[in-house]
C-alpha cells in the first residue's frame, strides 16, 4: 500500500516522503532512527539554544499537520511513529531547557566571581572618574590611550551602590564634572594633606 502511494507522489523528495510514511504509520525503528538523526543534525547546525527551540517546536507543529487517515501501523506491537517523535522532541526540548538554566548559572556565577574580585572604593562613580582625571592632569597616569585606562578601572573596581561601573559612563564624568563633585573631591584632598602634615611632619615644608 505505501510503495503504491509513494508511486502517486508528484514531487519525490524526502520531505514527501517522510510525511507519507508518517501518515500510514511507518513505525520502524530505522525510520525513527533516520528522523531523529536528521532532526539532531539541524540542531547542530546553529548552537543558539533560543533558535534550537524553535526549530523544534516548527517540527512538533508540522509532525500535528501531517494527517492521519487510518489506524493501519506496520508494527502493531511499538508505539506510532507519531507518539515516538513526540516524545523524542519533548526530550529534545528537556534537554536544551536545562543546557539554557545551566548556561544562566554560569553567567551569574561568572558575575558574582567578577564582583567579589573587584576592588571597592568609597566613591561614588562621578567622584572615582574625576579622581582618575586628576591623576592624570598631574602625570601620575599616562594620557595615552584614554579609553583604555578608564574601561581598566571600569573593569576591576566597584563602588559600595554599583558593582559594574559602564567605563563610557566613567570616562564620560571625568569630564562633565559638577560643582559638587570638585568641591567634594577638594575635601579629600584636604583631608589627606593634613593627614600626611600630622603624621610626617611636613607642614612647614616648602616643595621647590
Amino acid at each position: 500500500m505505501i510503495l503504491g502511494k509513494l508511486l502517486n507522489i508528484e514531487l519525490l523528495v524526502s520531505e514527501s516522503v517522510e510525511d507519507l510514511l508518517i501518515t500510514y504509520d511507518f513505525n520502524s525503528p530505522e525510520f525513527f532512527n533516520y528522523y531523529a538523526k536528521r532532526c539532531s543534525d539541524l540542531l547542530l547546525q546553529n548552537s543558539s539554544l533560543h533558535f534550537q527551540t524553535e526549530l523544534l517546536i516548527a517540527m512538533e507543529d508540522h509532525l500535528n499537520e501531517i494527517p492521519m487517515p487510518s489506524s493501519w501501523r506496520f508494527k502493531l506491537d511499538d508505539e506510532s511513529i507519531r507518539e515516538q517523535l513526540k516524545i523524542f522532541y519533548r526530550e529534545k526540548k528537556d534537554n536544551i531547557k536545562q543546557r539554557k538554566e545551566l548556561r544562566r548559572s554560569e553567567i551569574e556565577d561568572s558575575k558574582l566571581w567578577e564582583e567579589n574580585e573587584k576592588a571597592q572604593i568609597n566613591l561614588p562613580v562621578p567622584q572615582i572618574g574625576f579622581l582618575i582625571r586628576l591623576f592624570m592632569e598631574q602625570g601620575l597616569i599616562p594620557k595615552e590611550d584614554i579609553g583604555k585606562t578608564f574601561s581598566y578601572y571600569a573593569k576591576h573596581f566597584r563602588t559600595p551602590n554599583t558593582s559594574f561601573i559602564s567605563a563610557d559612563s566613567l570616562q564620560k564624568k571625568s569630564l562633565d564634572v559638577e560643582f559638587s563633585t570638585a568641591r567634594k573631591m577638594k575635601g579629600y584632598l584636604i583631608g589627606m594633606v593634613n593627614w600626611i602634615n600630622e603624621h610626617y611632619n611636613t607642614s612647614n615644608y616648602n616643595e621647590l
